[in-house]
């Protein structure tokens, strides 16, 4: 009878031990669904920007547009100055909610920001398609945060600093062959004119 009313109290122990030997791979799991989330959106832009391409003589996107422009926002609201990638785009993808990561903390309503959670090139941003040297290697969105997010720009003397790793250690980037892919924040090369990834018109053979 003893042995029978000490086997609960050491059975819930266990029980205790495996949920906190268990609670790291399920927020692993929890995040790995919203880096798929994400990596679905970046898709979804990406296949926006090309269709965008096709519309103006296969010049890529641009970061913004010159000031003095009043047009509507994708809220619907009026707006004066300039135009950013975010409004330019929103005619091909239509759809707000894909311009947030799931695990991001910017909220993008359609609003006038250049905050975000993903940001273009501005290397490759209205550069035409047939200058591309690699498109399979050359980025054109990526993951990013701060006030300046939507221009990945290389920020802090190139240390890509708003591009941050909220997936495991890594973030999502498309290409301008239309694919995306997560790559670990340690692998994003330093932003440079010399580099596949940030220069597209770069011909020589670093990554």
């Amino acid at each position: 009878m003893a042995r029978s009313r000490l086997s609960p109290p050491a059975s819930k122990a266990w029980r205790c031990l495996t949920c906190d030997a268990d609670f790291p791979v399920f927020a692993r799991a929890r995040e790995k669904a919203r880096q798929t989330s994400c990596l679905s959106n970046l898709k979804e832009l990406q296949l926006g920007a090309l269709m965008y391409a096709q519309d103006y003589d296969e010049v890529q996107l641009r970061v913004n547009i010159g000031g003095g422009l009043t047009y509507t926002l994708p809220n619907g609201n009026p707006h004066t100055g300039y135009m950013l990638w975010h409004t330019s785009l929103f005619p091909y993808v239509k759809n707000i909610q894909i311009y947030n990561c799931p695990s991001g903390d910017r909220d993008f309503t359609g609003q006038y920001t250049g905050g975000g959670d993903y940001g273009v090139n501005t290397r490759n941003a209205g550069r035409s398609l047939g200058s591309m040297s690699f498109p399979a290697q050359n980025m054109f969105f990526a993951e990013a945060d701060g006030g300046d997010a939507y221009n990945l720009d290389g920020d802090s003397g190139g240390t890509n600093s708003e591009m941050v790793g909220r997936h495991n250690e890594g973030l999502n980037n498309t290409f301008v062959d239309g694919h995306a892919k997560w790559m670990t924040r340690a692998n994003i090369p330093p932003y440079s004119s010399s580099s596949r990834y940030w220069q597209g018109t770069y011909t020589g053979s670093n990554p």
